[in-house]
């Protein structure tokens, strides 16, 4: 028995009158829709983003099958492992569109069960609570079963005000960043913790090795003046943290020196 999946409502969603007119597809319309209940339960997902950008592959895809919507091409089904060969994107991650874009809560594919012929016995479902063991290897029920229990482990955690967060280990060969004593102090940690922040607003957070080296640039300045650089830095939305420049060059950074120039050049012409 092998597994056929579809995108679920391709003709409405991912067609309109000028793909439909055209033979083969070398594009493909995608709403534009954030606001969903489906789309917001899978960024809430962990790997929620790399799973969406998988999932915009998987449309591509299927754009170019010979029916298009549905994951098959002369060969048979097509496999996470298909996928990945077609995309250069990694198999574990079409593995993860399977599972979760065909949970209850985010039907976004469905499936056909297909006998040795290549006949359709069972077909169109959108829930994996249903679904044979599936040909990449765990499964799609296991890695169903999986998800679930991740999620109700996070969920009894959070009952217990006990943040899973704080159990996360660094990654594999990375030691925690070891904060300098001269920055350790309640305020110096708390903007350190919004410059993260900041820079992951920013889509280019902070790497182990760069925040280890800037703390190590500010160790020899102290708490304070790295509190207030911090601050003054988000405030600019700049990526790096530079002090306030207030006229002595003592930063010697030529990019917020002249901001803080022209500042002062612009309150001075509103003061006149």
């Amino acid at each position: 028995m092998r597994i056929r999946f579809r995108i679920r409502r391709w003709d409405e969603l991912f067609e309109n009158a000028q793909s439909r007119k055209t033979g083969r597809l070398s594009w493909v319309p995608v709403p534009n829709k954030h606001d969903g209940k489906s789309y917001r339960r899978l960024m809430a997902l962990p790997n929620g983003p790399a799973i969406y950008g998988a999932w915009i592959l998987t449309l591509q895809v299927a754009s170019k099958c010979p029916e298009r919507g549905v994951l098959a091409d002369a060969d048979g089904p097509l496999t996470a492992e298909d996928l990945a060969v077609k995309t250069d994107c990694p198999e574990a991650l079409f593995d993860e569109v399977f599972a979760e874009l065909m949970s209850e809560k985010i039907p976004w594919l469905e499936a056909d069960q297909l006998d040795d012929a290549g006949n359709v016995v069972a077909g169109r479902e959108s829930a994996t609570s249903e679904l044979p063991e599936h040909s990449t290897g765990a499964g799609l029920k296991g890695r169903e079963q999986n998800r679930r229990k991740g999620i109700e482990q996070k969920d009894a955690a959070d009952a217990a005000g006990v943040s899973t967060n704080s159990r996360k280990k660094p990654a594999k060969g990375q030691e925690p960043v070891q904060i300098p004593e001269s920055l350790d102090t309640d305020a110096a940690r708390k903007a350190l913790d919004e410059f993260r922040e900041h820079r992951r607003q920013m889509k280019k957070p902070l790497t182990a090795l760069a925040e280890s080296k800037l703390l190590t640039e500010w160790s020899s300045k102290g708490a304070d003046r790295f509190v207030a650089a911090v601050n003054h830095s988000i405030a600019r939305g700049w990526q790096g943290v530079f002090e306030r420049d207030d006229g002595t060059g003592r930063n010697g950074k030529a990019s917020p020196g002249l901001m803080d120039s022209l500042d002062r050049f612009v309150a001075a012409e509103g003061e006149s």
